[in-house]
């Protein structure tokens, strides 16, 4: 099981929403391969353990609470500058899912320029996602936000009648070759 699969199956359990910010390695035409995998069985539950044993097995990734219910999970020899810009302001109203609202964010001027000056591609695999379904209108709209700070407010914006998520966790991930930097974000 990937490392990433794992973590939205831990937030989920725990009814908690999160972060996974990941290296992995690059493939074949710029698709991603995950590095960190984990062999049954892997523990779920409770939450804190099951997160100190993906430490024990992978001491460069670390975990924090990141308040409001929010676990943020992050290996720590990423460089993930795109989730660092920011952006003067991000307004899109959406009726589908979240995956919807991130075409969006890709457009953004200073994305597009972060991207353009540091030699970042969206990996093969993120192109792929398909948007299907609707729901009720959601809002996005914030002022000098990182594109983390974006990222975590789209998970919280689509949350069911019940005030569970919808979709509890982003992942970001990466893999460098060459001079290039290939990405791939996405809601589940």
């Amino acid at each position: 099981m990937s490392l990433s699969t794992a973590l939205v199956r831990i937030l989920s359990a725990a009814n908690r929403t999160g972060s996974v910010v990941e290296r992995v390695q690059c493939g074949a035409r710029g698709t991603l391969v995950p590095i960190h995998l984990l062999q049954p069985p892997v523990k779920l539950e409770p939450m804190d353990e099951a997160l100190q044993e993906i430490t024990r097995r992978f001491p460069e990734i670390k975990w924090k609470e990141a308040g409001q219910g929010h676990v943020n999970v992050r290996d720590t020899t990423i460089t993930d500058g795109l989730l660092k810009v920011r952006l003067k302001e991000f307004f899109v109203i959406e009726d589908r899912p979240p995956q919807a609202a991130l075409s969006a964010l890709w457009q953004a001027e200073e994305v597009i320029a972060y991207m353009r000056l540091h030699h970042v591609r969206a990996a093969r695999h993120a192109d792929l996602v398909k948007v299907d379904g609707k729901s009720g209108p959601r809002v996005l709209h914030m002022k000098n936000a990182t594109v983390q700070q974006i990222l975590d407010r789209m998970v919280d914006s689509y949350m069911g009648e019940n005030g569970n998520g919808l979709h509890n966790v982003w992942i970001y991930r990466e893999c460098r070759v060459g001079g290039e930097t290939f990405a791939e974000v996405r809601v589940l």
